[in-house]
């Protein structure tokens, strides 16, 4: 077989063969962890193609308007679609439009995408003790829930309920890539709440099931790119 012949499943398997972990060169201002930004991950895998494969990750829009980033390999025969997300509109904020959070949303789901695709198995330093922080996200769950049990819902925030939304806060902002700040302002900005330690217990549970919410949607997302 010449090179001009190659196939698309012969580009992947170069690529797999010939790819290294990209250089965790970026730190999580959150957490101070590293990790390889899209441009990092982009080189990496830009310089594992053979010379006669190349590949875009352009995004399609279906006959409904639904948007999909899809992961398209081209040689100079062909070329195959070989991994799509679907894509969801973000919420805004006061200090980010929706064309600046589907910006990032985009930029996060290529960079995990390209990871995933090509087996890239760096630590996930930016996304880095999920599992456990879901772990203690769910004991905290549970301790509120009978801490709960004893307050009522009309009583200011006690300081349980406080630290979960900053956990949850916190958790939400890394998964996507955003500041605690961001995400407490959009927070403020759809529930119209002055300050956190203002509001009561009730409000406190609302404020939790949409971060949970938003949480889940990055969970999904990454689920997706790993399929």
């Amino acid at each position: 077989m010449t090179e001009n012949n190659i196939s698309i499943n012969d580009v992947i398997l170069q690529v797999r063969q010939n790819i290294r972990n990209p250089v965790k060169k970026e730190t999580n201002p959150l957490y101070g962890t590293k990790y390889a930004d899209l441009n990092e991950v982009l080189e990496t895998v830009n310089n594992a193609f053979p010379s006669d494969g190349t590949f875009t990750q352009p995004i399609k829009i279906d006959a409904g308007g639904n948007a999909t980033l899809v992961l398209t390999i081209w040689t100079k025969n062909s070329s195959e679609d070989v991994s799509t997300i679907p894509l969801v509109e973000a919420d805004t904020n006061k200090r980010t439009n929706k064309i600046q959070m589907m910006g990032q949303a985009i930029t996060y789901l290529r960079r995990y995408q390209l990871k995933s695709f090509f087996g890239l198995g760096d630590a996930d330093d930016d996304g880095q003790d999920n599992s456990n922080q879901n772990y203690r996200s769910s004991n905290n769950q549970n301790k509120l829930s009978r801490n709960n049990n004893q307050n009522s819902s009309n009583e200011p925030i006690n300081s349980a309920m406080n630290k979960q939304i900053l956990e949850m806060i916190d958790t939400v902002a890394k998964l996507w890539e955003l500041s605690n700040q961001q995400i407490y302002d959009q927070l403020k900005s759809k529930f119209k709440f002055t300050r956190l330690d203002m509001i009561t217990n009730g409000f406190a549970q609302k404020l939790l099931v949409y971060l949970n919410g938003m949480k889940k949607e990055a969970l999904k997302a990454r689920n997706n790119v790993r399929k």
